[in-house]
């Protein structure tokens, strides 16, 4: 017979190849605890002080004996491996094989092949995700935790110090800072290793990371020599960037300034309503958007500025870690119908602030204040700037107040990525329309709803649907044919009705119009992809994750960009991407399905099992048809087969 598996690292797994153990969650971590006690076991005074401390003594026992009943009656064949005696009770070793007990030894073993086993069994923190009302087993449970999890960051912390950079540096240091988000060794072995691999930005970013985590949970700043490293990479970057041209062309003449690059924080919401922030994020769109017009300025990965809510920051730091020459912060104060806005420019080089103004206005004159405040800026960045090319920032795409306020509480309510919150922003976008029928935005990110809710939520496809998204999507582009959102967008409805030709033309003009939206190049990606064109698919998704490394959909990215690690059969490195994009908390289902395909390729069904439970957590009613019903915008068979197979070896069913 085999032997009763019991996973406690991670997620709690109890079952044989045949299936998972069905018991109800707190019987399920009684016989947890059970086993992690081992062969000496626990007292039932012990379990009842773990479990039941709330009831009373008579219904406490007789609330064990139910429990202990239930497990019996589960564990089937196995029930003989728990031995209830009138004081004690515990579990025979030798009808389990128990992960802790596996993963101590190979702590032990004190050898590489030994380490490299320890690793891979601690898939997380001990009963990781348990989470029962019962004080006394939460304290019982924590110095358990805390000593395996110790020797986790031991074993990682020297396998670092053995690592000779490259990929499995990061994947070290990646995994050590999930345990010990403080680890300043593994952020700077990731700095190292990124600056390396010429990808200073992401070392630079590493460092911002480090140091906010540091502020956040220790109150701390990074050591000295965290910081020297930082100066390190930044003055390298520096120093490549201004690089003089070989002196074999003493002849060439200089060519054309470089577009001056700006990026728009997120304007602070200072009112006292914190139902206004969506008013203050509507704002920093706007500027945004009006930038985005200005063919002389680059404006950098846009949107990683479309977040709402308050923040905090360091000014410098922000302009070092976004690449950019100049910097826009601001506030915005809303007490009845006065506005008060707070706007500064920063430039990143000396820090100086080139130009700050404050403004007191009635709400009535907003559309005004967002021209002046765009022209001013334009204005101050480059004295290049002609005031034919000027003009084209100014002006925004409704005046009208309610169809304003419509639109920037239909993109709150798009970025909470829930089924309720999808159908409200095509509710407000819709409504942003009656009052203002030629409201680009409005059209454009009604269609964009209308699309997204077919493959993340309960919308059913149809050509009709798709007809009316692109119709609607196709007036933005006739009201402001030089909006490359508005281009994106079309390409996106291209993409549901399989038209990838269309898409990779629409695709292109965004970028001729704008080369630093991220969103344009993960579309790209898409069509890329499902034509079978992985290696330049794959490129593309890349772009976008460079361009936004801070962009609230970047779990979407990764998540597509997954899917092409699959199609084209690399399924370590999708379950890589999609695994990096399940951290995000606002990651939809897809992630996890990919996930899971690719270990059914693999035939890793331990870990399968585990990711299908965190599938079905996540969308309880996903099956192989629904994947296929839902890709409905892939049109090569053999892409469909390959997943639905990845499904069904993994174990989803029908």
């Amino acid at each position: 017979m085999k032997k009763l598996g019991i996973r406690l690292l991670g997620a709690l797994s109890i079952g044989v190849d045949d299936g998972e153990l069905v018991l109800a969650r707190k019987n399920k971590t009684v016989l947890a605890a059970l086993a992690l006690a081992g062969s000496s076991g626990l007292s039932r005074e012990k379990l009842v002080d773990l479990f039941w401390s709330d009831s009373g003594e008579k219904q406490a026992q007789a609330s064990l004996r139910q429990a202990l009943a239930a497990i019996r009656k589960a564990l089937g064949a196995h029930r003989d491996c728990l031995a209830a005696g009138p004081a004690q009770i515990a579990i025979d070793e030798t009808w389990i094989e128990l992960d802790v007990a596996a993963f101590e030894a190979a702590v032990s073993s004190n050898c590489d092949e030994g380490r490299k086993r320890a690793l891979a069994l601690y898939r997380g923190d001990l009963l990781d995700g348990v989470r029962l009302k019962e004080e006394g087993f939460e304290a019982w449970l924590r110095p358990q935790r805390e000593r395996l999890r110790s020797s986790a960051i031991e074993l990682l912390g020297e396998g670092l110090e053995s690592a000779q950079g490259g990929e499995r540096c990061i994947a070290l240091a990646t995994r050590l800072l999930q345990l010990d988000p403080c680890n300043e060794a593994a952020h700077r072995a990731l700095m190292r290793t990124f600056s390396v691999q010429g990808r200073d930005n992401a070392a630079l970013k590493q460092f911002f990371d480090c140091r906010d985590v540091l502020d956040r949970d220790l109150g701390l700043g990074p050591s000295e020599q965290t910081v020297e490293l930082f100066r390190e990479i930044k003055g390298k970057r520096r120093f490549t960037a201004n690089h003089e041209q070989p002196v074999a062309k003493p002849a060439e003449k200089p060519g054309p300034k470089a577009k001056p690059t700006i990026t728009v924080m997120p304007f602070e919401n200072l009112s006292d309503e914190p139902g206004q922030d969506h008013f203050a994020a509507g704002i920093t769109s706007d500027i945004i958007q009006a930038l985005l017009r200005h063919r002389w300025l680059a404006v950098i990965s846009a949107a990683n500025m479309m977040r709402i809510g308050s923040f905090s920051m360091i000014a410098d730091d922000h302009v070092i870690e976004s690449n950019v020459d100049y910097m826009v912060t601001g506030n915005v104060r809303k007490i009845g119908d006065r506005l008060r806005i707070g706007v500064q420019v920063i430039q990143s080089e000396s820090g100086e602030h080139v130009w700050s103004e404050s403004y007191d206005r009635q709400l009535e004159d907003i559309f005004e204040l967002q021209d002046e405040i765009t022209g001013m800026i334009a204005g101050c960045i480059d004295i290049e700037i002609g005031s034919s090319e000027r003009r084209r920032v100014l002006g925004t795409s409704t005046r009208n107040m309610g169809a304003w306020d419509c639109y920037h509480l239909g993109m709150a309510h798009y970025h909470k990525h829930s089924s309720n919150d999808c159908l409200e922003a095509q509710r407000l976008f819709a409504r942003s329309l009656e009052f203002d029928p030629e409201f680009g935005e409005g059209h454009a990110l009604w269609s964009y709803m209308n699309v997204l809710s077919t493959f993340y939520f309960d919308t059913e496809p149809s050509d009709e649907l798709f007809a009316r998204a692109l119709q609607a999507a196709q007036r933005a582009v006739e009201i402001d044919d030089q909006n490359a959102m508005f281009h994106m967008l079309v390409a996106r409805v291209y993409l549901a009705q399989r038209e990838y030709t269309k898409v990779m033309a629409e695709m292109e003009i965004a970028m001729d119009l704008n080369p630093n939206i991220a969103g344009i190049y993960c579309g790209m990606g898409d069509a890329l992809n499902y034509e079978g064109h992985y290696e330049q698919a794959i490129e593309q998704f890349e772009k976008s994750l460079q361009l936004g490394p801070r962009d609230p959909v970047r779990w979407g990215y990764l998540g597509y960009g997954a899917l092409a690690h699959l199609f084209s059969g690399d399924f370590e490195t999708a379950i890589d991407w999609s695994e990096k994009a399940i951290r995000y908390p606002h990651c939809q289902y897809w992630a996890y399905a990919h996930r899971v395909a690719a270990l059914g390729h693999l035939g890793r069904d331990d870990e399968a099992r585990i990711a299908i439970s965190e599938l079905l957590h996540k969308q309880p009613k996903f099956s192989r048809s629904l994947a296929e019903q839902k890709l409905y915008f892939l049109k090569r068979p053999e892409q469909m087969q390959l997943y639905l197979d990845g499904l069904e070896k993994a174990g989803i069913r029908e």
